[in-house]
């Protein structure tokens, strides 16, 4: 990870390095991993640290995440009589553990820098998954945090941030068009053009989500597919796919609906389903030695991702066999 010379990050991960790791070999201390370009159809062998992810990501105001998040900061403390609200500083996942009913979060460090704390915490629970190749070994503090990390990795994305960029320009966009006044039209070009926004909004959609989109994928079946082909599954560049046979949106609010699955590969050998447990009943672990399957789970990573797929294996496809694999991506 790139920092500047005060230390803070300047290339933001949208998919944590250490799961980037499990698809990925290492040679002199370094982590490379073959990455596919669904839309030049070009394949490359590349460093983790460069992929997933985008400089100053996750900073409201680029290059200067501390001015932000103190002055919202003061702003919150010098309304918290007047909107009579508690709120509790949070810096790591401990504090957030703690949060207790009619307290709201109020994060004094970047969110990059929260998210590496979590991350942390996280890579200890895939770790113990992937070693264990058993669910059941979670405690429940463990099985909170892991639906916890799938949440952010589901939350987290430059999907997730695409998604909201439409909606947000679709809306002032509609906006426009009703507008009564100069100053209105101005006021909602202004917004149009806002670089924070953006980020503001995506960062406040997390954090008002997370304890619902928790307790949703905690409601949920899960179980560990294991490979037993001499094919690897794949990941992208956003990794928790959904496949579902009614109509689901998986960049809105995210619901259990009928027929509702969510693959996340875990390595190259696991992967996690999480589904509707009143519409399915799965057993803790699947022995998935069918090809055919593997390759349909490599289908959803190719289908949901934003641009880039990754292997730990060469994937320098025929033509045939990418233009089969993104046909309905493009």
């Amino acid at each position: 990870m790139s920092e500047s010379n005060d230390q803070q990050p300047i290339s933001h991960h949208y998919v944590p390095k250490f799961y980037l790791r499990q698809f990925s070999t290492m040679k002199k201390k370094e982590y490379h991993i073959y990455t596919l370009d669904k839309y030049t159809k070009k394949y490359f062998k590349t460093n983790i640290k460069n992929v997933a992810c985008e400089d100053y990501f996750y900073d409201i105001i680029k290059g200067e995440p501390d001015y932000f998040y103190k002055r919202f900061l003061n702003i919150h403390k010098a309304d918290k009589s007047k909107l009579n609200k508690v709120y509790k500083e949070i810096k790591n996942l401990k504090d957030l553990a703690e949060l207790n009913a009619g307290e709201e979060p109020l994060f004094v460090i970047s969110l990059e820098q929260f998210l590496s704390v979590l991350e942390t915490e996280f890579s200890k629970v895939h770790k113990k998954i992937i070693d264990s190749e058993d669910l059941a070994q979670l405690s429940e503090y463990e099985k909170v945090l892991f639906a916890l990390s799938v949440f952010f990795q589901y939350r987290r994305t430059k999907a997730q941030r695409d998604n909201i960029k439409n909606t947000t320009c679709r809306f002032i966009k509609e906006r426009i068009e009703k507008a009564k006044s100069a100053n209105e039209i101005e006021t909602l070009v202004c917004l149009l053009y806002m670089e924070e926004l953006l980020p503001y909004l995506h960062i406040t959609a997390m954090f008002s989500t997370m304890e619902k989109n928790r307790n949703v994928f905690l409601s949920m079946g899960w179980t560990l597919y294991i490979n037993q082909t001499n094919s690897s599954y794949w990941t992208s560049d956003n990794p928790v796919a959904v496949d579902n046979i009614t109509d689901f949106d998986p960049y809105k609010e995210c619901q259990v609906r009928k027929g509702c699955k969510i693959y996340f590969p875990l390595s190259p050998k696991i992967c996690l389903l999480m589904y509707d447990s009143s519409s399915y009943e799965y057993p803790p672990k699947i022995r998935d030695d069918n090809l055919q399957s593997v390759i349909d789970k490599n289908k959803f990573q190719v289908n949901n991702s934003v641009r880039h797929i990754f292997s730990r294996d060469d994937i320098s496809l025929t033509e045939e066999q990418i233009q089969i694999l993104t046909t309905k991506c493009l």
